[in-house]
């Protein structure tokens, strides 16, 4: 605008930009979405012909369409084009309610008129996306922050800053390296007191209501419909249907989050285990009840995590783990256990511990002892960052007991002076016994660990269990399986383990229910304090 006074000039400098960004950034689905609308805009504006802004916004939701389709049903997706087709469709003229164009000339030539005018339009800016967000956050997230117009006014500028010096650094950075060097660490000061003002800001008592479920898809459109109906101006002289509007979405609220709560539809499990679908690893949430437990509140609930990870998927804590977290209601981790020192086990446990609560972390002697002992290894970076954040794990071996949540949990494997040539026979065996049942998690045992558990004698007998290692068959394995004796078996696989499946012949004829990962998606599995045991998938199996 101030070196190319015609807008197709500026829209080919504009293009131009977006070129040389997009080419200096990772192509992550946000930023090819957001790069696709900003192409779009600017191709029409290079073309000197007159367009709609809707229009063209419509034509690059079409695009990222054709490109992704799932798109559609992603929060990113949602957020993004039905902010910017709210601040097209309703912003200025939100503005102008706020603040009337004054009608006599001489009015608006005074000094103070442009401020005010920058001011009503800073707001409408604000108050438009707020209101329209609102329902699909709360829909996507659980959650709804009443003050967040009123932060978002005052963060703006920072962020604003935040955004140019960032520019900065990446335009300057590709042509002189120094530069970007040089604007490195004001550019981390900025981030950091940015993230400081949002810490803070959330701190305040009722800056975020989180909710115990995801509202209804009805809901969320009703009072999607309201919040257009309110910012379109409907109700500008129609107080009482706003009123009457505003009291419906609340009340329907209140009372679809509590008859959907979680708690309410397990109030009476003994304990809830949900193997979470992340290929080829390892991420189980169980939450132990006590019959005191208090399903609203949570009271006397534990909640415990066995493992955290995938080996495909090295960001599976924040793409997964978090949102089927959020998805479940489970806003702390109580006890999160990480079974052995193999990367699909633990690789999203940093995402995790930024994002959600955790009591404590309990490792096994060897974990720290393959950290100690290679220094430049994930595990050892993995002990070095929960240290950085000030997280001690507590060191576990069999024989540790502890009652959590009404449950006997104990760890069976391994002993603290194990000697095993596998990072895999080092792995924790943990048995939980509730409501008359025992459940058994052998996260990677193999022939050795397998073999010294059996010539223990140890009790094995369990109602359900998962498959070691993701469902690998040792020559121990039959000997193993009958010794356990088990109603449901589990496994947390990827496709290609399914391919070479030796366990199929061996369970066909026992009429054991075996619910995979890989063909199932999420399993849920319950035990209700009178011993029934209930289980359901995210999908059914081919």
């Amino acid at each position: 605008r101030l070196l190319v006074r015609h807008p197709r000039g500026a829209a080919i400098w504009i293009l131009g930009f977006l070129a040389l960004y997009l080419a200096a950034i990772p192509l992550r689905v946000p930023i090819v979405r957001a790069g696709i609308m900003a192409i779009c805009f600017g191709l029409a504006y290079a073309s000197d012909r007159r367009v709609r802004g809707i229009e063209l916004l419509g034509i690059s939701a079409i695009l990222v369409l054709i490109w992704r389709p799932g798109e559609l049903f992603t929060a990113g997706f949602q957020l993004s084009f039905v902010t910017t087709a709210g601040l097209l469709l309703f912003a200025r003229a939100l503005a102008d309610r706020i603040y009337p164009s004054p009608q006599e000339p001489k009015s608006m030539g005074r000094w103070w008129a442009p401020l005010i005018r920058f001011g009503a339009n800073y707001l409408a800016v604000n108050i438009v996306a707020f209101l329209l967000v609102l329902p699909l956050v709360a829909w996507h997230f659980q959650f709804i922050s009443p003050l967040a117009v009123v932060f978002s006014v005052l963060a703006l500028p920072l962020v604003s800053v935040v955004l140019v010096v960032g520019y900065l650094k990446i335009l300057g950075g590709l042509v002189f390296p120094s530069v970007g060097m040089l604007l490195a660490h004001p550019l981390a000061c900025l981030v950091r007191l940015t993230a400081s003002q949002v810490n803070h800001a959330s701190a305040i008592p009722g800056s975020t209501i989180e909710l115990p479920t995801a509202p209804s898809l009805a809901w969320t459109i009703a009072a999607l419909a309201v919040a257009i109906a309110l910012v379109a101006g409907w109700f500008a002289r129609r107080h009482w249907p706003l009123l009457g509007s505003l009291a419906l979405c609340i009340g329907w609220l209140v009372t679809g989050v509590q008859l959907k709560s979680p708690g309410g539809s397990s109030s009476k499990s003994a304990l809830t285990w949900n193997m979470l679908s992340v290929g080829d690893g390892s991420c189980n949430v169980l939450r132990l009840k006590s019959p005191d437990s208090n399903a609203l509140s949570g009271r006397n609930e534990h909640v415990m995590m066995f493992d955290c990870g995938s080996q495909h998927h090295l960001d599976i804590g924040n793409t997964t783990v978090v949102p089927v977290l959020e998805h479940l209601g489970v806003r702390r981790i109580d006890t999160l256990f990480l079974s052995h020192a193999n990367l699909d086990h633990y690789c999203g446990v940093l995402d995790l511990l930024d994002r959600v609560a955790v009591g404590r972390i309990l490792v096994s002697p060897h974990l720290l002892t393959h950290a100690a002992n290679q220094p430049g290894s994930a595990s050892a970076f993995l002990v070095e960052k929960l240290l950085q954040r000030k997280v001690v794990p507590m060191v576990v071996s069999a024989g540790w007991r502890e009652e959590l949540g009404g449950a006997d949990v104990e760890l069976l494997w391994p002993p603290a002076d194990l000697i095993a040539d596998r990072i895999n026979d080092r792995a924790m065996v943990l048995s939980i016994r509730t409501a008359g049942h025992r459940v058994l998690l052998s996260a990677d045992i193999q022939q050795q660990a397998i073999t010294e558990l059996l010539h223990r004698e140890e009790d094995l007998r369990s109602t359900v269990c998962d498959l070691p290692h993701h469902g690998g068959f040792e020559r121990v394995s039959p000997d193993w399986f009958e010794a356990v004796s088990p109603q449901v078996v589990l496994q947390s696989c990827g496709p290609r383990r399914m391919e070479t499946d030796r366990w199929a012949q061996l369970l066909a004829d026992t009429g054991v229910v075996r619910l995979t990962t890989s063909q199932h998606g999420m399993v849920e599995m319950t035990i209700a304090r009178n011993g029934v045991i209930k289980w359901s998938t995210f999908r059914q199996p081919p």
